[in-house]
């Protein structure tokens, strides 16, 4: 039982330090890299508590997807990967809102760099980067 709370309480401990990597006093500092390792954990942490990462600049790998909102007609762009939720498979990313759409494909896999931003009590990834790569990653991550 002791081994298994170590081995948790480390397993928590490397997460929050990937997530918080080179974060200043002032929350300025290096890229935070969104790992295929603890994706879904580092993108919850990132989300559950956004006020603590806005204005930083945040890296990661995945699906490009655009999803059209049926009552406004809007299109959402976002970047996420599969993972098995309570009632199936959901997706898990975050919506990133890029100035100019580039032509990218549904579907395509791609490396996204932004800065998280708080919108209507959302984090967003407003991109500075996004480019689309050749080798793909793991789409599904736990």
């Amino acid at each position: 039982m002791k081994r298994t709370i170590a081995v948790f309480a480390l397993a928590f401990v490397l997460i929050l330090s990937a997530c918080g990597q080179g974060a200043g006093a002032d929350g300025e500092g290096d890229i935070i890299v969104i790992g295929e390792r603890f994706f879904v954990n580092q993108v919850v942490e990132i989300v559950m508590n956004a006020n603590q990462y806005t204005g930083r600049t945040i890296q990661f790998e995945g699906i490009f997807r655009a999803i059209n909102n049926a009552q406004t007609g809007d299109n959402h762009f976002f970047v996420m990967r599969f993972t098995q939720g309570c009632c199936g498979i959901e997706m898990i990313g975050l919506e990133v809102l890029m100035e100019d759409r580039t032509p990218i494909d549904d579907d395509a896999w791609v490396e996204v760099t932004g800065i998280l931003e708080i919108i209507d009590g959302l984090p967003m990834l407003r991109v500075t980067a996004i480019i689309e790569m050749d080798e793909r990653g793991a789409e599904f991550v736990s």
